[in-house]
């Protein structure tokens, strides 16, 4: 996993100690009846739930520190930018799984350390339209499993939730207010 160099005895290293990225994600899995939304990254040349890091920015209200987003707001933002609408309280997705782990990212295939927040909602009836030129699925954890080019982490987090009973649909179905 990491490239570190052996320090055999009391001998320094020849290179410098690599550090490892530590990567803060929130993703929404968002659910109507037995399936589930899933995009075309192109980034990442695969199907996947919507996922976004964690935002970070130094906060002039704060002093000299810095901010991070907190992971349920990342997590709507990533449903928003789909689903192409704001969620008021009573529609924002729920926690259902996290993990920390070192896993070989998509995007470059380099080894990282993943905090994954993932969240879930369940809508009452698939939207008839969904963000604007966007390349949209709604599948089954059979399709997901069995489909490509669907995303390692997808299918990873499937076996998660469903090892833990935590697979949609979910009780929670949220309502349009206001719409």
């Amino acid at each position: 996993m990491s490239q570190l160099p052996i320090a055999r005895g009391n001998a320094e290293p020849k290179e410098p100690i690599m550090q490892t990225e530590t990567v803060e994600v929130a993703g929404t899995i968002i659910a109507c009846e037995e399936q589930m939304l899933v995009f075309n990254n192109l980034k990442w040349g695969a199907f996947t739930f919507p996922f976004t890091k964690l935002r970070r920015w130094q906060d002039p209200n704060f002093g000299l520190g810095f901010r991070q987003e907190e992971p349920q707001a990342a997590a709507i933002r990533a449903a928003s930018e789909i689903l192409g609408h704001t969620f008021a309280e009573t529609e924002w997705p729920r926690l259902q799984h996290e993990v920390t782990e070192y896993r070989q990212s998509d995007a470059d295939g380099i080894w990282k350390l993943y905090h994954l927040h993932l969240f879930g909602m369940t809508l009452p009836a698939k939207p008839p339209t969904l963000g604007a030129g966007l390349q949209t699925e709604w599948l089954t954890v059979a399709e997901l499993r069995a489909r490509k080019p669907v995303s390692s982490t997808v299918r990873y987090l499937l076996a998660c939730l469903e090892e833990q009973g935590k697979l949609p649909p979910w009780k929670q179905a949220v309502t349009r207010s206001g719409a």
